[in-house]
């Protein structure tokens, strides 16, 4: 039945670790993927107790790109989500499904680093995404002392961690947003021939990316410009970035236009004019990193 997750489900919650060289995975203590494990299992059951309209399953071991072990650059907890009715599969594409998991994860992102840190050559990020944006040659399962997956009777995560993952859940999605009264968006440029089907990697895994790279210069080397309801395009410096969902200034990724190194206002990832220039995602740009897989 695990096995078939990969298979039957068409959307999934994916938890990705990222480690900066091939031998980073393999000196990943096993408890803390154990670890990992039961978070994602509490993860399901908050998010099923908040949606019950949905159904989610875990794969319980962690995932591997098909032919990269034994020393993985990136694993992969997948949970598999269905709709509870089987006619209801455009539950899984409704707007107010989506942000209202993308607030969830991120919230489960942030109380999860912060309960368990690890060591800077790694790092965490977690989306909601569907079977296109998995690797398309598919999965190995990383191997694991079988002692490692016992499933502890207490929780994971504190009661303080759980709350605000279950308040994130519930986060209702916005009105439609009225006219900008401030900053205007910057003007799209023509795209490329298949600019438009390329993938571009998520707000998410570039502002992971610049918090945890140190050679890329640190968080507070970076602006983050995102969409306001009332003002248009507002800027904060990335190292002001608020991931707790019950932090007052708290803003959903969704709303991220672009991200910018401040010291030549140089845009290194553009939403709406799919630029990628840490990953080489979208149209591209010479991404600095040397990881081939822009699915995750």
């Amino acid at each position: 039945m695990h096995d078939d997750i990969l298979s039957h489900y068409s959307h999934f919650l994916a938890l990705t670790l990222h480690t900066s060289s091939p031998s980073s995975a393999t000196t990943i203590p096993p408890p803390y993927l154990a670890w990992l494990a039961s978070c994602c299992r509490l993860l399901c059951d908050e998010v099923q107790t908040a949606l019950p309209s949905l159904h989610l399953a875990l794969h319980p071991h962690p995932l591997a790109p098909t032919r990269s072990l034994p020393n993985p650059q990136t694993l992969r907890f997948l949970i598999g989500v269905a709709p509870t009715k089987p006619d209801d599969e455009a539950l899984l594409a409704h707007p107010d499904t989506a942000t209202r998991l993308t607030c969830g994860l991120q919230a489960f992102l942030a109380h999860v680093r912060s309960s368990h840190p690890v060591d800077k050559g790694i790092w965490l990020n977690a989306r909601y995404v569907t079977r296109a944006d998995l690797p398309s040659d598919g999965f190995e399962k990383f191997p694991l002392d079988g002692n490692d997956h016992a499933t502890s009777s207490s929780n994971p995560l504190s009661p303080a961690s759980i709350a605000a993952l279950s308040a994130a859940l519930r986060i209702l999605p916005e009105s439609a947003t009225p006219p900008p009264r401030g900053k205007a968006p910057l003007p799209v440029p023509p795209r490329p021939d298949g600019a438009a089907t390329a993938k571009l990697r998520p707000a998410a895994d570039i502002l992971d990316r610049l918090r945890w790279d140190a050679a890329l210069g640190g968080a507070a080397a970076y602006t983050v410009g995102y969409h306001d309801r009332f003002d248009g395009i507002v800027e904060i410096s990335l190292d002001a970035w608020r991931t707790d969902s019950t932090d007052d200034d708290f803003i959903p990724l969704h709303r991220v236009s672009y991200v910018k190194r401040k010291r030549d206002d140089h845009i290194v990832w553009w939403r709406e004019g799919r630029r990628d220039e840490l990953f080489g995602s979208g149209c591209g740009g010479g991404g600095s990193s040397s990881d081939g897989d822009q699915s995750a």
